[in-house]
């Protein structure tokens, strides 16, 4: 005997539960990345993003006020700006 509170839609067709299957594959891939965020960490935005390589693995957009950075993996130095 089935409990009366789960509901049975799919009424022998399997064509629902396969568009399903599709959609969560296709989630799944495009969550594959290479671990670096696609918006910047400060303001929330895209676009041109310098991606740090140390262990937070945030973005940024780097500009000259980001030369004080501490963060060595961005490669922010006073002589390259």
């Amino acid at each position: 005997m089935k409990p009366n509170f789960i509901v049975d839609d799919m009424n022998g067709e399997c064509g629902d539960e396969e568009l399903i299957f599709k959609a969560v594959k296709e989630c799944e891939s495009d969550d594959e990345d290479d671990g670096f965020q696609t918006v910047c960490a400060i303001c929330d935005n895209g676009d041109d993003l310098t991606c740090c390589e140390g262990k937070c693995l945030r973005a940024f957009h780097a500009t000259i006020e980001s030369v004080e950075s501490k963060c060595e993996s961005l490669g922010l130095r006073a002589e390259i700006m």
